[in-house]
């Protein structure tokens, strides 16, 4: 009887390691799954920012060989020299009153911004306004209506007549 009780123990500690492996290994799967999530996840991100970098570079590559091409266009205005200069003092000119025109314009859109939303906001404070005193005159027509003093004032009135 006791090497029974031994054998049915040991079957039952048998099947609760097994199912233990099975919980661990079901937790693992789980989490395995949640990590080739988060890589694929990480995958994506990466690959759009490779992407962003890559358009990064190339317009990297576009300003330094527009920058070559300017230094090689500044190296034949440099053999002669006054119109390097008289170049270089347009160029300032020209950015000078483009700075100036730009600040201008965007000065001018600012406030032109400014005066279309406070236009909005009067009208829709003067709306509001509107709104109020009608709400008002119509609380106080009704409630002068179903008041019992308006109906005593009304045959007050009616008595005088």
């Amino acid at each position: 009887m006791a090497w029974e009780w031994a054998a049915y123990i040991a079957i039952a500690a048998g099947i609760a390691v097994v199912m233990a492996i099975a919980a661990a290994a079901l937790a693992i799967r789980r989490l395995l799954r949640r990590w080739d999530a988060s890589i694929e996840r990480l995958d994506r991100e990466a690959e759009a920012t490779l992407r962003q970098w890559r358009k990064l570079g190339q317009e990297a590559s576009e300003t330094v060989e527009l920058c070559r091409r300017s230094l090689e266009g500044f190296e034949s205005l440099a053999e002669g020299g006054r119109a390097l200069g008289e170049a270089a003092q347009t160029i300032a000119r020209t950015a000078s009153r483009t700075a100036i025109q730009w600040t201008e314009r965007v000065s001018d859109k600012l406030a032109e911004t400014e005066e279309r939303q406070m236009r909005r906001l009067e009208e829709a404070l003067d709306w509001t306004d509107v709104g109020l005193h009608l709400w008002n005159a119509w609380r106080r027509r009704v409630a002068n209506a179903f008041s019992p003093a308006a109906a005593a004032a009304d045959e007050h009135a009616d008595e005088k007549r």
